[in-house]
Parts: C-alpha cells; structure tokens; sequence
C-alpha cells in the first residue's frame, strides 16, 4: 500500500552516525520530517534536539515508538543492539532504516525478515557504499549486459579503525565484531553486483596491535567467492592495520569479457589490443542536481530519498530484509571457513 500522509514523520535512535539523517533536510522536495530523536548521552541528545528544533528528545527508545507522528524509524544504534531495536519498531508498526551492519547473527536477521514478511511494513539496510554513484553506475552497466561475461567483481573496505577508538568506544566496549561492522560493506557489493555466492574459502586472523581492542576477536578478513554465473570474487577488510597513505577505504572492481572498471574508471576492450577508457560518470543512469550527495552524509541523503521512493509508491526498499539476510550469512560462511579451513557453501533461499 502507498504512504498516503503529506509528510514522513521520521524517529531516530542512535545520534552518532544517526545525525547524518537531518542532512535530508538539504533536499528541498523530500517530505522526510525528523520528530523524534534517542541516545543514551544526555548532552547530546539536548545539543542536537535544539540545534534541529526537534519536539521529542528522549533516553529511552520506547517512549519515541509510542509517538503516532512517527512513521519510520532509523536505528543508527551499536552494531549489537539493531536486532532489539527493529524489532521493537516492526512490532510498534514502524517502518525501519537501519544502518549497516542489518544484525550481527543470522538467527537476529531470520527474526527481522520473519516479521518484515508478516507486517508488511518496509525495511532498508542503509548500506551507503550502493549509493556511491560510481558503483550505482557501475551496478548498473552489468545489468545492462556492458561488461559482456561476468568474469571477476572484487570489494574492499580496508580501514584502520584504531582511531575510532576514542570517539566511539562502544566498538571496544561490546565490543564491535568487524566481520559484521566492517566486511558487511565489500560483501553487500560484491553480492549485489555477482549476485548468488555458491562457495567461499577465507582467512582471518587477530592482528593484536591495539590492546584496547580484545585479543580473541579477528579483526582483518580475505574472502574468495564463486558466483553462481561462474565468476569469481574477492572480498577483503583489514580493521587494524597501518592504513598506506592513499590507500582508499572503499574500492570496487569489476570485469568481464568486454569491459572492466575500477573505481571512477571505466575500460572498454572491443577487440584484443583495442582499448578504450572513460570516466565511468559519463554512463551514470540518474544526474542528481539541486543538493549536495557528495560524502557519507550524501550517501545517507540518497538511501533516505530511495526509501522514501519505496514508501510512496509501494515498492520493495533495496537492500531490503532478504538481502540483509543474505549477507549475513555470507558473513557467518566467511566465519566458518576462516575456522575450520574449508570452503563454505552459502546459505541463499530464506
């Protein structure tokens, strides 16, 4: 069913990477209208609900459920912590953003599609990397059959994250599992662009080289896929390691027997011998004007304007429930194979 109301009235939890959500508000034809705000730290929740004019500004994230003016709710809260948090919300009749990672077990992820399934209500994990343009493009060429044969796709996040340490001391704390927090984004993009892994062979190991961080947690990962249309894939994310200057922490490679791109690349191969390379922006399906989508917080802006798409015109939010599902187990096949050494069916069908 359509959302027929004038205005999406809009709740968040979780102000660290949750304050992205009021940059929507750069977007002069998005009826996304934040009304409710949660954290757990007082002076921030005071700091941001007057600098936003926002009416309800509460601790306790029950209190902001209870709120009729709000009709999604976005849960930017520690990775631990979502399953409870959307659950709560589904069953309070919310419509659900959540930012990535969707869960961090894959019974947590089986609970929230179950219930995404029986509601009705729509649900989006707020991966950011599939809303960086230059992978949107290149997503889309694929499906457009430009690469030719699908041959290769490989993702990397590889960020050093020793210096979020001090500012978000939760991922200590909790602590946060990067196999979840941080290989959730190369493995969303290789998934989305490969599609259905069949197998998958990887690696981790524990670099204990911060000792705020706990010594028997693998903190860096390698992953090598087999896609069911036969290409191959790597997924790589290195969590605490000295970061090389320039190194970027997202990246994305695609190739197939008539093209490949990296990055803002793209290379186009008509015979043997004869090649041709272009930005790969010149092929962008969709030119966004009129507001600022550049960065994390322009990522944030373009997955909050997808949703709202979704919500007006009935239509199923990409990543939704079951491609969070999938990529959780994928991430649990990862686990599995780094332990016992073997390579790892994935799970698909949910």
């Amino acid at each position: 069913m359509k959302f027929g109301k004038a205005e999406i009235g809009m709740g968040i939890i979780g102000l660290g990477m949750g304050q992205c959500v009021f940059s929507v508000k750069s977007v002069p034809e998005s009826t996304v209208r934040v009304r409710g705000i949660c954290d757990t730290n007082e002076d921030r929740l005071r700091e941001v609900a007057e600098e936003n004019e926002v009416g309800l500004a509460t601790a306790d994230y029950r209190e902001l459920l209870k709120e009729p003016g709000i009709d999604v709710v976005g849960v930017y809260t520690p990775d631990d912590l979502h399953a409870e948090h959307v659950l709560a919300a589904l069953d309070a009749g919310k419509h659900v953003v959540c930012t990535k990672p969707m869960v961090t077990s894959l019974a947590d992820a089986r609970a929230i599609l179950s219930k995404v399934r029986a509601t009705g209500l729509k649900f989006l994990v707020g991966q950011t990397c599939r809303f960086i343009e230059n992978y949107e493009t290149a997503k889309s060429l694929v499906d457009q059959g430009k690469y030719g044969k699908l041959l290769y796709v490989e993702a990397t996040y590889n960020h050093d994250l020793r210096d979020m340490f001090v500012p978000t001391p939760w991922r200590c704390q909790m602590p946060q599992d990067f196999l979840f927090g941080g290989l959730c984004h190369p493995m969303d993009l290789a998934m989305w662009i490969g599609g259905r892994i069949t197998q998958c062979s990887a690696f981790s190991h524990k670099s204990l080289i911060d000792d705020r961080y706990p010594s028997d947690i693998d903190d860096n990962y390698v992953a090598i896929l087999r896609f069911e249309n036969g290409a191959l894939g790597r997924v790589i994310g290195m969590y605490s390691f000295v970061h090389p200057d320039g190194m970027p922490y997202i990246e994305l490679t695609v190739s197939g027997s008539k093209a490949g791109s990296w990055q803002d690349k793209v290379t186009w191969e008509a015979q043997v011998g004869q090649r041709t390379v272009e930005e790969i922006s010149s092929h962008r399906p969709v030119q966004h004007e009129g507001a600022d989508y550049s960065g994390h917080h322009g990522e944030v802006v373009r997955y909050l304007r997808h949703f709202e798409e979704c919500l007006r015109n009935d239509l199923e939010p990409a990543p939704g429930a079951l491609e969070g599902t999938r990529v959780i187990a994928a991430l649990e096949a990862v686990r599995q194979s780094a332990r016992t050494g073997r390579a790892v069916t994935v799970e698909w069908d949910f």
